[in-house]
C-alpha cells in the first residue's frame, strides 16, 4: 500500500527497458510485481530530504501476519448536562459517550 502519489510516481517506472510499468492497472486492484497495490492517504506522499523517516511503501500479507480484535460489549454512558466551553455554564442539553475497544497486532512479523 501506498500514497496514491506515490503510486503515480511508480507508474512512470517501467519494469524492463521501454517496457511496461511496473503498476499494472488491467486488473483490480492493480498490481506491483505481482503483489495486490492498495491506495492509503495516510502514509507520506513525499520523500524528505535530511534524516527524517518516510513511510512511502508498505508490503507484506496482511491476512496472515496482522490481526485485528475487538472487544465483545459496548459502553454507552448518559451525560446528564453538558457544558458550553466558553463560559462553561449548562447549555441544557444532555449527551451520550460511547467507549469501544479495538486493538490491532503484528503476530508474525516476518510475514510476506
Amino acid at each position: 500500500m501506498a500514497n496514491l502519489s506515490m503510486i503515480n510516481a511508480a507508474r512512470q517506472i517501467p519494469l524492463y527497458s521501454n517496457g511496461p510499468s511496473i503498476v499494472n492497472d488491467a486488473t483490480t486492484p492493480p498490481r506491483v510485481l505481482g503483489w495486490e497495490l492498495y491506495k492509503n492517504s495516510a502514509m507520506d506522499g513525499t520523500i524528505a530530504a535530511g534524516a527524517t523517516n518516510d513511510y512511502v511503501w508498505l508490503s507484506g500479507d496482511f491476512r496472515r501476519g496482522y490481526q485485528i480484535r475487538d472487544r465483545i460489549g459496548t459502553v454507552l454512558e448518559l451525560i446528564p448536562h453538558l457544558f458550553a466551553a466558553a463560559n462553561l455554564r449548562p447549555t441544557n442539553q444532555r449527551g451520550f459517550i460511547m467507549h469501544w475497544r479495538t486493538a490491532g497486532k503484528v503476530i508474525i512479523p516476518d510475514s510476506g
